[in-house]
């Protein structure tokens, strides 16, 4: 947690360089020791694209990467619960012919397979009360899993393609969730969890519809006569093809 700087130093002789981790010792008369190292993490500034991208919401204004479709800067806040970002949702919705969803955050999502994650907390009591993660590349064409109350607590995995829409559903009571979406090749698989370790697989989709997408969140309630909420979402993650399908053991290591 906290940082103690040791040093710097500069030079651009270190291109095409290899990192990880090596202990030794150097004279012949030392003994042997061990090196315990508990683990090993690679992290890229979000969303510069290298292996693990990670938004975690601690600054008070939203990274310059990230933009709006239809903002309307009265129902978010990066500053009402600090180092979360909060989406109080809104009358409008992005299903079918329902085009008038604001705040609907979006970044690039990177060439191939990819996987991004979310954790939201969100308390919906009312029908159509949804916080979501999403690949959204226009109103008629986007995948979304969403916490929300639709008939009853429930997650729903939405696709709408060409203005046709289907959903996936399971019964979910949590308020705090961890949402993901994963993409290989033209398959998105969504998956829910309530401590971010084990992993239930909700459905999936195939389509070849979303290229040049972008990924995000949002969140909103589709009735005119529903109550505005918050919905907290705690960071976002993507994580690009090169760390997502290594081969299992390596990917446990990183």
């Amino acid at each position: 947690a906290a940082w103690t700087l040791v040093g710097q130093h500069t030079t651009a002789a270190l291109t095409n360089a290899k990192i990880g981790l090596n202990a030794t010792h150097y004279l012949d008369e030392v003994p042997e020791i061990p090196a315990d190292f508990e683990y090993f993490e690679l992290k890229a500034t979000f969303p510069s694209f290298g292996v693990v991208h990670t938004e975690d919401f601690a600054s008070p204004v939203l990274h310059s990467l990230w933009s709006w479709v239809r903002e309307d800067p009265t129902h978010w806040s990066l500053t009402d619960n600090p180092g979360i970002l909060r989406i109080t949702t809104q009358e409008g919705g992005i299903v079918q012919t329902t085009n008038n969803q604001q705040n609907v955050l979006v970044t690039d999502a990177p060439a191939g397979d990819f996987q991004i994650t979310t954790k939201v907390t969100f308390d919906p009591s009312a029908n159509y009360q949804v916080a979501a993660i999403h690949v959204y590349k226009d109103d008629d064409n986007f995948i979304q899993l969403n916490r929300g109350y639709t008939g009853g607590n429930a997650v729903n995995f939405d696709i709408e393609i060409g203005g046709v829409f289907t959903s996936i559903q399971a019964q979910e009571t949590a308020t705090t969730i961890w949402l993901r979406i994963t993409r290989e090749l033209n398959t998105y698989s969504a998956f829910t969890s309530t401590d971010g370790a084990a992993w239930t697989l909700v459905g999936q989709h195939t389509t070849a519809a979303l290229t040049n997408a972008k990924v995000g969140l949002n969140a909103t309630h589709y009735l005119d006569d529903v109550p505005e909420i918050p919905a907290d979402f705690d960071h976002f993650e993507l994580v690009h093809n090169y760390a997502l399908f290594l081969p299992a053991v390596l990917r446990n290591f990183w």
